[in-house]
């Protein structure tokens, strides 16, 4: 699931992975310069799969568990204001129709006219305003939503593994930097995975 991923922390350079039964990723670029603070840095695949499946499975009972239902009961409520600004402005517009068939069939001057037009235009403009800016927002939830959805089945996905698999580590890991003293920092490829736990 590692190849081609693991790189050395201090040097840089990619650690190629020995074929052996005991997989382990080393060092070559420092193997000849005994003074580099890399110098013979090896970790076994087992080791370093293990390590890094754990990080991924704390993270994902983290997601899995922070039940955070306020913002699916947001959305109801932006998206029913927002059905309830549709309706006040389908209103005004009606209102502006009435208005006109008054003018033609001249029920009323066209002073009045222009001034009851001009009160109405100016509801309608701000109504459309306020629609617009929820339109927005609403947009914006709805994504929001999307995203914490597809983590959350990334995070039963981790949790169901078992193990670091092949497609686990291609969607999450980028790159895994190994230092002495069997220190690693990961790079991921999906942050927002990886930042619920701060």
């Amino acid at each position: 699931p590692l190849r081609g991923k693991v790189c050395c922390g201090c040097c840089g350079h990619a650690m190629p992975r020995t074929a052996k039964k005991n997989a382990t990723f080393y060092c070559r670029y420092t193997q000849v310069n005994e003074s580099a603070p890399c110098h013979g840095l090896t970790v076994t695949e087992a080791e370093l799969e293990g390590m890094l499946y754990e990080v991924l499975s704390k993270q994902a009972q983290v997601i899995l568990n922070v039940a955070d239902l306020s913002n699916a009961g947001r959305l109801d409520v932006q998206l029913a204001e927002q059905a309830e600004y549709d309706k006040q402005i389908e209103n005004y517009l009606d209102q502006k129709r009435v208005l006109y068939e008054q003018f033609i069939l001249k029920q009323i001057t066209m002073e009045d006219y222009k001034i009851q037009k001009a009160a109405v235009d100016s509801e309608l403009d701000r109504l459309q305003e306020i629609h617009s800016n929820l339109k927005v927002r609403t947009s914006q939830m709805e994504m929001d939503e999307k995203t914490k959805s597809a983590r959350t089945e990334l995070a039963r996905e981790v949790v169901g593994a078992g193990g670091l698999t092949a497609g686990l580590a291609d969607t999450l890991i980028d790159r895994v930097y190994v230092y002495p003293n069997n220190q690693v920092e990961i790079v991921w490829k999906m942050k927002d995975f990886c930042m619920e736990a701060a």
